[in-house]
């Protein structure tokens, strides 16, 4: 994995629910961590769903291998730090051999459908 790649600064958020006074569900995002990695767009589609424009952009992220973040599951979202996108999570992709140098993370994520804070 050549650095020059990454080149994405990307915020690792973990969803957080609470409970408001009447047991309502709040939820928020926190940042784990920021890390550098690479952003790149698969395919893209529009369609319209009632009489409004809406458009999908999956995308392939890629972020170095660290056994902290083995935990990020599809509950999860990615935040790109300079451009603010926010990007779902739909499947990870650990690597098998772990202890390798240069091992990397890939998740394939959608564009911004889930809640801000």
């Amino acid at each position: 994995m050549r650095a020059g790649r990454l080149r994405h600064r990307l915020k690792l958020q973990q969803q957080v629910i609470t409970r408001d006074s009447y047991g309502a569900a709040i939820i928020t995002w926190t940042t784990t961590a920021t890390v550098w990695g690479a952003v790149e767009a698969l395919w893209g589609k529009e369609s319209v769903v009632t009489d409004q424009q809406v458009s999908d952009l999956t995308v392939r992220i890629i972020i170095r291998y660290d056994s902290s973040w083995s935990a990020i599951d599809t509950k999860w979202r990615i935040e790109d730090a300079n451009t603010s996108r926010k990007y779902d999570i739909k499947t990870v992709i650990l690597p098998e051999q772990r202890s390798r140098p240069n091992t990397v993370i890939e998740f394939q994520c959608v564009e911004g459908q889930s809640d801000d804070e």
